[in-house]
């Protein structure tokens, strides 16, 4: 279940902002603030409140200040679930395991998808403009770039696939990601 509330949200999102700026992979941002890296992959993510001794930790880790990353009054608004068709994109669950592979890989973009054999339908996506989301639809995953890594589990009628743009993949994340694939494959994408 997410937990993020406005304030949490503009928190990890300047986070989040301050550690691609420079650069630095969740892996060496948990490493700098001397947390566990999952633990900081929920902060950042929302899964988990960020707590004032983390904060203190993650902004010394990243060495910056607390203004840089404190909302004002003025920012703070409601945050709204990705909605497609009328429904909810992932329910929370796959939604972090789609998120925990995004941010392990390190990848750039991330595109989750599902649908029958011929058809597929984008699920998710991370880093995605509207734009590239539109694009998306019209590849099938075996004509994307090579920059893309494509991970899929299908039989005779069904096809789940996770694309990960410019990912870096260890064995342990393939095998993590297989895992996945086998429970949202067996799971199904349309549930609300």
């Amino acid at each position: 279940m997410n937990l993020d509330d406005p304030v949490n949200q503009k928190i990890r999102e300047r986070i989040r902002n301050i550690r691609q700026r420079k650069k630095l992979s969740i892996r060496k941002a948990a490493l700098l603030s001397e947390i566990p890296e999952s633990s900081y992959s929920c902060m950042e993510n929302g899964f988990y409140r960020i707590s004032l001794l983390n904060l203190k930790k993650i902004l010394d880790g990243l060495d910056v200040g607390i203004a840089e990353v404190w909302p004002d009054s003025t920012v703070v608004e409601e945050r709204r679930q990705p909605v497609l068709a009328g429904r909810t994109v992932l329910p929370a669950r796959r939604f972090f395991r789609f998120q925990e592979v995004f941010r392990l890989s390190d990848a750039k973009r991330a595109a989750l998808l599902e649908g029958d054999v011929r058809r597929l339908q984008l699920i998710d996506s991370i880093n995605l403009t509207r734009r590239e989301k539109r694009l998306f639809l019209g590849y099938f995953p075996e004509r994307l770039h090579p920059s893309w890594s494509v991970f899929q589990k299908q039989n005779e009628e069904h096809r789940c696939c996770l694309c990960l743009q410019d990912a870096r993949v260890e064995d342990y994340l393939k095998r993590l990601i297989d895992i996945y694939l086998d429970l949202w494959f067996a799971e199904g994408f349309a549930e609300p």
